[in-house]
């Protein structure tokens, strides 16, 4: 993860956004190619993108006060 043990045993929602694993998984989205959207009812969607590398993936969003927020997992450590 790019972190130290103490870095680590403080390590919070926000800190994992800075993490070399977080920024490695999503680096690729900015330039990626939108391919389709599909919408779960009002309030979730799944967004269909190919990366520069073309590799597919997906993001999930849910809508929250009026606003669509995307949806990351966050694994738990083992």
């Amino acid at each position: 993860m790019g972190l130290s043990g103490k870095e680590l045993e403080k390590l919070d929602g926000v800190g994992f956004l800075e993490t070399l694993r977080f920024q490695g998984m999503h680096d690729e989205i900015h330039d990626g190619t939108l391919d389709k959207v599909t919408l779960s009812g009002k309030d979730r969607a799944t967004v269909h993108y190919t990366e520069r590398d073309k590799d597919k993936e997906t993001l999930s969003f849910v809508k929250e006060k009026g606003g669509w927020k995307v949806s990351l997992p966050m694994n738990k450590g083992s």
